[in-house]
């Protein structure tokens, strides 16, 4: 007992009073007893340790009288043999504080701590300045001031959609407080408001449930939306800003979660410093400096390349390493698309029908039935729509050759001529020709006036470039002057009518417009008469109605149709004279538009009359063209880069070339103790170092690309050389993606949260 507390006679203690200075005595005597028994003496310790025993005898008695005289006597010999030995006040105050803070530092750290909102990254379910209370007993007990877990597998771990605080990965003297999106081998899709999550052993991504709210979204910085969200059966509320495009780091993207780490998400997710915006200054090597677009323009047959980041032979998570993959941009006709349309034909559908198979070539007439019934890899519900649409076609030819196949096709009651080109590779098969038949059929159907650059359906998987040409003015492009015979009327025959047909630039195809105008007339080319012309071709129909001219004026790029009757063109020499006057007014009627309409003119012909026909104002043909691009496939290159190897150079480059697929042989192309490999395929491939910067390369090249073993070894020397000088492709201040938590860093679930108005701990969802 210190100096100060001894017993006042005048004054009767409590048996509490007395029983809690009897064991701060006994204690303090057995401590003083354990040290110092020898510097105190023999005689001195028996007598201290009897008056401990005594205080036991007494204590156990209830005896409170006696006690205190016992606590008195421990006191004055402790006083008496070990004063050197006994604590100060302070000192007793000092320890007591220390211990006490030690205690609730140990709770602190590894049970429960308090916390702080530092901002409003978890709105709504969180405020600035909120109060919350973490469970860090949740995740297992951590070691204060440490990042180790005490036995972590006899807790529960982290959940998908929990609130956690941990240290923030980029400055660990900093808390941070967000939700768990994913788990360690998860992969995460974000799009904008959308999440995808694939779990370690699912197959394809899930999409995470969302569901807009009416709630009110309390917001000083712009409009913003509530959505509720839902992740392993937790339900929280998050928040979307609604007046701009979603952050650049939110935009299809894919993370994928590596082991003992999490991926974290704040509710206010587009005013989140959370796992999608975290970036550390890094050394990074970039595999794109060591082979550009220009090194594969300038060695191989392609110019026109696509990039991205290659997953073979990199770790995400090491920026010395790298890997880039270029995709050749190349033309691919096997592919394209080509559909041309005539509403309405003045020709008429069969004879324009006619004119297109003529020029076509070798075809065969079948029906959408028969075409479908030579496939037997069609599915039975896809052949059965194939088929019933396809009754509505009146007659269909198709021709093939080895560039692909084209179908030809008409809708009598509509009036419409449909020719559908496809390539070889698209329409690889009868049965698939029919269901782009059937396709561009429902289309039509749902409306006839629909234009026919919407009617083609392209591949997801191939890049087209759209060429249309959209129906034009007929007054811009097509010319159809009638003119009849005093007293004769619409109904008259040929012989009284002189009618004029003219087509400026037909691009629909000089020839097709030929042929169908022959056919029109009854005649085809084996039939009509040839005549000499220069600069085209000419042709002439004759009976004893009308003297039919067809003139492909090749030079104007202009197609003439001049039928006249008898009793105007009584003779060739009628006919051809009327003839001669159209053709002398060509040129100009193909270099302006607006002198088409003087080709023929009623001050021509003072004996006939002009009768006006009524005809739509847009032109009848239309056609959309989709010129397929088709990238990668064997025409690509892939290069992978390691700098300054942890294992050495020898030992990565040994690595990659046990992985050669078809074994690998010396070479000394690109650099000494280079190794090549022909792949399966036919392409190539070298595993190389450059000792100069410790660089271990791997450059693959398809056989579209790399033919040949020269145009794969001219690319690997060109990496080789640039490798050399490390200022050429190593950035020493670049910034790279950070997103993951350690598990380590994570500081315990955040559980309950102080608010006023309910007077009590909230749990927190």
């Amino acid at each position: 007992m210190p100096q100060d507390a001894h017993h006042d006679s005048g004054k009767q203690r409590s048996p509490r009073d007395v029983k809690s200075a009897a064991s701060l005595l006994q204690k303090e005597a057995r401590r003083i007893l354990r040290r110092h028994a020898a510097r105190i003496g023999e005689v001195a310790a028996e007598a201290i340790r009897a008056s401990v025993a005594a205080i036991d005898t007494h204590r156990a008695a209830k005896d409170w009288v006696t006690l205190e005289s016992d606590v008195e006597q421990l006191d004055e010999l402790l006083q008496q043999h070990a004063a050197f030995a006994r604590k100060s006040a302070l000192r007793e105050m000092i320890e007591s504080v220390l211990f006490a803070f030690a205690v609730a530092m140990f709770l602190r750290s590894a049970f429960y701590e308090p916390f702080k909102i530092p901002s409003g990254s978890m709105k709504p379910t969180l405020r600035e300045g909120d109060h919350i209370f973490v469970n860090k007993f949740r995740y297992g007990v951590q070691i204060p001031f440490t990042s180790t877990i005490l036995a972590p597998d006899l807790v529960d771990g982290v959940g998908r959609g929990e609130v956690i605080v941990f240290r923030y990965p980029l400055d660990t003297s900093e808390d941070f407080i967000k939700r768990v999106i994913g788990l360690p081998g998860d992969s995460i899709r974000v799009d904008g408001g959308d999440i995808w999550i694939k779990r370690p052993d699912d197959e394809s991504f899930e999409k995470v449930l969302r569901r807009a709210l009416d709630e009110p979204c309390e917001n000083t910085a712009g409009p913003c939306k509530l959505f509720e969200e839902t992740i392993d059966g937790r339900t929280y509320m998050v928040r979307y800003m609604t007046d701009g495009e979603p952050r650049s780091d939110q935009r299809d993207r894919v993370l994928t979660v590596p082991p003992d780490h999490v991926l974290v998400f704040g509710d206010n997710r587009n005013e989140s410093m959370d796992s999608l915006r975290w970036q550390a200054k890094v050394e990074a090597v970039s595999a794109s400096r060591l082979l550009s677009m220009k090194d594969l323009r300038d060695l191989t047959s392609e110019s026109v390349f696509s990039v991205s980041r290659s997953s073979e032979g990199v770790v995400a998570e090491d920026p010395l390493r790298d890997g880039v993959q270029y995709l050749a941009n190349r033309r691919a006709p096997e592919h394209d698309l080509r559909l041309d349309l005539w509403r309405k034909p003045t020709l008429g559908v069969q004879a324009v029908f006619a004119g297109i198979l003529e020029e076509l070539g070798e075809s065969e007439r079948l029906t959408v039935r028969e075409l479908a019934d030579r496939d037997p890899s069609m599915g039975v519900l896809e052949r059965d729509r194939t088929i019933e649409v396809g009754l509505s076609i009146d007659t269909l030819a198709v021709a093939q050759d080895d560039s692909g196949r084209t179908a030809v096709f008409t809708l009598e009651p509509s009036k419409a001529v449909f020719r559908l080109r496809c390539g070889a590779s698209t329409c690889a098969s009868a049965g698939s020709l029919a269901t782009r038949i059937a396709d561009v059929l429902r289309s039509y159907q749902r409306d006839h006036a629909r234009p026919a650059r919407e009617m083609l359906e392209q591949a997801p998987d191939i890049r087209y470039a759209r060429h249309w040409r959209s129906r034009d003015l007929r007054r811009d492009r097509f010319l159809d002057a009638r003119f009849l015979a005093p007293g004769a009327n619409a109904d008259s025959g040929s012989a009284q009518q002189i009618r004029l047909r003219a087509w400026r630039h037909p691009e629909e195809g000089a020839a097709v417009v030929r042929s169908a105008a022959l056919r029109s007339v009854g005649a085809t080319r084996d039939t009509a008469e040839a005549l000499a012309t220069q600069g085209g071709d000419l042709w002439r129909v004759a009976d004893d109605q009308s003297i039919t001219h067809v003139l492909v004026d090749a030079t104007n790029d202009v197609v003439i149709l001049l039928e006249c009757g008898r009793r105007h063109c009584a003779t060739r020499s009628d006919a051809d004279t009327l003839l001669d006057t159209v053709r002398g007014r060509i040129p100009a009627a193909a270099a302006d538009r607006r002198k088409l309409r003087s080709l023929l003119t009623p001050e021509d012909l003072p004996t006939a009359e002009a009768h006006s026909i009524r005809l739509p104002d847009q032109y009848e043909w239309e056609r959309i063209a989709l010129d397929a691009t088709v990238r990668g496939g064997a025409h690509f290159v892939r290069l992978a880069v390691r700098l300054r190897p942890a294992e050495g150079l020898g030992a990565a480059i040994a690595t990659w070339r046990n992985e050669l697929a078809h074994g690998a042989t010396a070479s000394d192309g690109p650099t000494p103790g280079a190794w090549h490999s022909q792949t399966a395929a036919g392409g190539h491939q070298f595993v190389f170092g450059v000792a100069e910067t410790k660089t271990a390369i791997s450059l693959q090249c398809g056989v579209g690309l790399c033919p040949d073993l020269d145009t794969a070894l001219a690319l690997a020397k060109r990496v080789a050389a640039k490798a050399t000088d490390e200022t050429g492709f190593v950035d020493h201040a670049a910034t790279r993606a950070q997103p993951y938590v350690p598990r380590g860093n994570i500081k315990g679930r955040a559980e309950r949260i102080w608010l006023p108005t309910h007077r009590f701990w909230k749990e927190i969802r």
